[in-house]
């Protein structure tokens, strides 16, 4: 495992750490989120982060722990980068994450209130929280993260249908399902048939 501590936390004179790999999690609740949204907001951080995750350009590892102020931040790539991505307990949606930075991080909730302090207001208010009521270790298979009865789903398994809600493996361009689609195309020669008659 690669280990680098890296001075302070902009002028707030709180410590971090950057580690690679997945690690035991303390119970607890955490906020799902891209982590550029609480922690871009701090260049020389934020850079060092991704100097770290992508050395010559290529990322080293699926996942990787931040320790901030004794806190673990758990952060993995998405399968396909940007986009919104869903977060399930027991299959069912509990509400989705936005990705600007092509990753989603497991945030404490005690650490996202004392950054908000020392760097004011982040821009991921809307984003799920999780409680897990044990000490647990997230996996990551091809992007997606699951953990106790949590999965986020960032693989072709998050895709829904823009017409019925429904989750898909396929979609088609208009972001159907083939379902949808015949349903779609019904209504469009209706509404030609219509307009011609």
């Amino acid at each position: 495992m690669t280990a680098t501590t890296i001075n302070t936390f902009g002028s707030t004179g709180i410590g971090y750490e950057f580690r690679e790999g997945a690690e035991t999690m303390a119970a607890g609740k955490y906020r799902v989120t891209d982590p550029c949204y609480f922690l871009g907001h701090d260049d020389p951080f934020w850079n060092a982060f991704c100097a770290f995750m992508f050395p010559a350009n290529e990322r080293t590892s699926d996942s990787y722990i931040i320790e901030i102020a004794g806190y673990k931040v758990f952060t993995w790539g998405t399968a396909y980068g940007d986009g919104c991505y869903p977060t399930l307990k027991n299959d069912c949606e509990i509400g989705e994450s936005g990705v600007d930075a092509g990753m989603l991080s497991l945030v404490p909730v005690e650490l996202y209130d004392l950054l908000k302090d020392h760097l004011g207001e982040n821009d991921d208010k809307n984003t799920p929280v999780v409680e897990m009521t044990s000490s647990f270790c997230p996996e990551v298979d091809e992007g997606d993260c699951s953990f106790g009865s949590y999965e986020v789903l960032t693989s072709e398994r998050a895709t829904c249908c823009q017409r019925c809600g429904e989750r898909r493996e396929y979609l088609n361009w208009d972001g159907f399902c083939d379902s949808c689609q015949r349903e779609a195309e019904e209504e469009r020669r209706e509404e030609e048939d219509n307009e011609d008659g």
